[in-house]
């Protein structure tokens, strides 16, 4: 009986990126993805939120994305504003019909 040598052949492992989710969940996403599905308003609720409280990354970052202009931002900015006021007045109002001006426990007369 002929014996046959047989050759081996080491084929080169190929390393496999794994992409992962940008939002920041570590999930991971498709080759030609960024984010899972919805994931990526998640990250612009974030950034927005975070813009919102001044956060200049945030707000750059979002303009970069394209995800809001500087005309929307200052818009959120506006009503953020509006509902503070509103939210004061009517906190300011509940103090004078109880008589406290603030002060807990304290009654005015």
């Amino acid at each position: 009986m002929k014996k046959t040598a047989v050759a081996s052949v080491a084929s080169p492992v190929e390393e496999v990126k794994v992409r992962l989710c940008l939002c920041g969940c570590e999930l991971p996403v498709s080759p030609k993805r960024s984010f899972r599905p919805g994931h990526d308003q998640r990250l612009r609720g974030i950034w927005l939120r975070a813009s919102d409280a001044g956060d200049s990354e945030a707000t750059e970052a979002l303009l970069k994305r394209g995800w809001a202009t500087e005309d929307s931002l200052a818009e959120r900015a506006a009503k953020q504003a509006k509902a503070d006021k509103k939210a004061e007045i009517a906190t300011t109002d509940a103090e004078v019909k109880d008589g406290t001006n603030g002060d807990v426990g304290e009654v005015q007369e």
